[in-house]
């Protein structure tokens, strides 16, 4: 089952997150635990194909986003 992606999900932390999990599984012995594994793990993890379809993800909701201060109340 996918989780849920963290609130205003940024491509930086979802970077870190596979960094550690690269950490973590090398740590373990598993010496060659490639960073686009860890990356396709993550994004897996959250419910998508791959690393690229996150990644794409992210940016299209940048770009619905709204910041509440911009908008002007009357």
């Amino acid at each position: 089952m996918a989780s849920t992606l963290p609130d205003n999900p940024s491509l930086d932390r979802l970077k870190r997150e596979a960094r550690e999990l690269q950490r973590a599984e090398i740590a373990s012995g598993r010496e060659h635990y490639a960073l686009h594994e860890a990356q396709l793990t993550v994004a897996r993890g959250y419910g998508f194909a791959g690393w690229a379809a996150l990644v794409r993800y992210l940016k299209v909701a940048a770009g619905l986003s709204v910041d509440p201060g911009a908008v002007g109340g009357e």
